[in-house]
């Protein structure tokens, strides 16, 4: 029983020292930012890289199966 209870307590330390490690503090004294940049483009490329990522898939799928006799 008492391995149980100090089995919670660690978990329910753990839980709090993750989520105040996490919390972030805000700064009044930090000035308004200015305009934000352009977005990146993330849809360059998606085709090419989905077809160069299928045929590693196979590559690496083919080189490692055995070959029935």
């Amino acid at each position: 029983m008492k391995q149980k209870i100090t089995k919670g307590f660690l978990s329910i330390f753990a839980l709090m020292v993750s989520i105040a490690s996490t919390a972030q503090i805000t700064d009044p004294a930090d000035p308004p930012g200015g305009d934000d940049p352009a977005a990146a483009p993330i849809n360059n490329y998606l085709i090419l890289l989905a077809i160069v990522g299928i045929y590693f898939a196979y590559k690496s799928l083919s080189k490692n199966t055995v070959k029935a006799k």
